[in-house]
């Protein structure tokens, strides 16, 4: 789901508490980015979250995926939100380097 009916595809994840500050959702979307950069071809990926999950907006970073603006979502997001934060990493961007080098 884009959230705004975009074409780009579209990283997107749901981890239940009990699994939440394990690494795992780092571990999980780094290795979807990877592979669909790498393997499927895709030339850009994108990612909102609900404006208040500070965690998943981490996670995304982490995985080299920057701000991009916000989006009119089609749909509000469980926290019931009607705009959100995008972001989106383009397979230009990720042959740049670009992601943080600390586990943060």
């Amino acid at each position: 789901d884009s959230g705004d009916g975009s074409d780009e595809p579209s990283l997107g994840y749901w981890l239940g508490r009990p699994f939440w500050s394990k690494g795992y959702a780092k571990e999980a979307a780094a290795a979807v980015v990877d592979y669909g950069l790498h393997t499927l071809g895709l030339e850009v990926i994108r990612a909102y979250t609900d404006p208040g999950n500070t965690a998943s907006q981490r996670v995304l970073l982490y995985c080299g995926l920057e701000p991009a603006g916000e989006i009119d979502l089609a749909a509000p997001t469980r926290g019931g939100a009607r705009r959100a934060p995008l972001f989106r990493l383009s397979r230009a961007r990720q042959g740049e380097g670009i992601r943080p080098t600390s586990d943060s």
